[in-house]
C-alpha cells in the first residue's frame, strides 16, 4: 500500500512541473481551470472611460494643488527675506530676490533633470530587460509548481503550511532578484548622467555669480510697494489654500475609487454568473505562464455589459 501511494505521488509532482494535473484514480474527471485577462475586463466595461477621466481628474487637482504650494513657498521665503524694505532699504530687497530667482533656477535644474533621467532609464533599459526577464522564467516553474501543490484536496494542515512557507520563500527570493536588477539600473543611469550633474551645479555657480552675494535675511513684516505684508498672515492663507484644495483631492479620490469598486464589482459578479454555468474549479486572473485552462475573458465580458447596463 505504501508503495503505491508513493507512485501516485511521484506521479503527481511530474505533471505538476509540466504545467497540467493527472486524472487520479479517485477523481471522476479531470478539474477544469479558467482565465480571465482582468485589465481586457475593465477597459471593455461601459465606465472605464469614466474610471479613467475621473483618475486623470485627480493627477490635475493633485498638480494644481503641488503648482500653488510651490508658489505660496516662494512667495513666502521672499517676504520672509525683506526685512522691512523701506528701513532697511534696496540692499536688502536685492538679497531677497537674489534667494528668490537662485531659488527659481535650482527648479528649472531639477526639471531639466528630470527629463534626462528618464530619458536615460530609457536607454539603459535595454541593458536589464534581458535580466529581468531572466529572473522572472527562472522563478516561474518554481512558482507555478507551489501554486499547483496547494491545488491539491489531499493535502494535510501541515503539509500545506509548509508549502505556504516555502512559496513566501521563493516570491521573496524574486522580489530581492528584481530589486537588483533595478539598483543595476540606477547604477547605469548614474553613471550616464554623471557628467550632467556636474554640468548643473556649474551653471548655478555662475548664476549665482552672476547675481551677486546674497545676506540673511528674515523677519515677520515685510514691506512692498508701500504696504505692510504680514508672513504669518500669508502663510495661514496659504495653509487654509492648501487644505481646501486637499479637500476636493479627497473628493475625486473617492468617486474614482468608487468607480474602479463597482468595475471590479461588476467583474466579480459576471465571473460568478459564468462559473455557474460552467462549472470550473479554479478561475485565475491575469495568468503569465503556460496552463491547461479555458479563456472566458469575452464571455465574462458579455455578462459585464449585462450587469453594468
Amino acid at each position: 500500500m505504501r508503495g503505491l501511494i508513493c507512485i501516485l505521488m511521484a506521479m503527481t509532482m511530474l505533471v505538476s512541473a509540466c504545467g497540467k494535473q493527472p486524472k487520479l484514480p479517485w477523481q471522476k474527471s479531470q478539474p477544469k481551470f479558467a482565465v480571465v485577462d482582468w485589465q481586457k475586463l475593465m477597459k471593455d466595461h461601459p465606465k472605464y472611460k469614466e474610471l479613467i477621466v475621473s483618475g486623470e481628474s485627480v493627477e490635475n487637482v493633485m498638480r494644481m494643488r503641488d503648482r500653488q504650494l510651490q508658489m505660496g513657498q516662494q512667495q513666502l521665503n521672499l517676504l520672509s527675506r525683506m526685512k522691512t524694505f523701506k528701513a532697511q532699504g534696496k540692499q536688502k530687497f536685492q538679497r531677497a530676490e537674489f534667494a528668490a530667482k537662485m531659488a527659481e533656477q535650482e527648479a528649472i535644474e531639477n526639471d531639466r533633470f528630470k527629463k534626462l533621467q528618464q530619458a536615460a532609464g530609457e536607454e539603459v533599459e535595454g541593458q536589464v530587460a534581458k535580466d529581468r526577464a531572466n529572473v522572472e522564467e527562472s522563478f516561474r516553474l518554481p512558482i507555478l509548481n507551489l501554486r499547483m501543490k496547494l491545488q491539491s484536496v489531499k493535502m494535510t494542515k501541515t503539509a500545506r503550511a509548509e508549502v505556504l512557507k516555502e512559496l513566501d520563500e521563493v516570491m521573496k527570493a524574486k522580489q530581492d532578484a528584481l530589486a537588483g536588477v533595478e539598483n543595476k539600473k540606477q547604477q547605469l543611469i548614474n553613471e550616464k548622467l554623471s557628467g550632467e550633474y556636474k554640468a548643473a551645479q556649474d551653471r548655478l555657480n555662475a548664476f549665482a555669480k552672476q547675481l551677486g552675494e546674497a545676506g540673511p535675511g528674515g523677519s515677520s513684516v515685510a514691506e512692498v510697494d508701500g504696504k505692510k505684508v504680514d508672513v504669518k498672515e500669508g502663510s495661514d492663507e496659504l495653509d487654509k489654500l492648501i487644505e481646501s484644495m486637499d479637500k476636493q483631492i479627497r473628493i475625486k479620490q473617492e468617486t474614482h475609487d468608487k468607480i474602479l469598486d463597482n468595475i471590479n464589482s461588476d467583474i466579480e459578479s459576471a465571473i460568478k454568473k459564468v462559473n455557474l454555468q460552467k462549472k470550473y474549479v479554479l478561475v485565475l486572473r491575469d495568468v503569465r505562464t503556460n496552463i491547461s485552462a479555458t479563456d472566458i475573458t469575452d464571455e465574462v465580458s458579455a455578462e459585464v455589459k449585462k450587469i453594468a447596463n
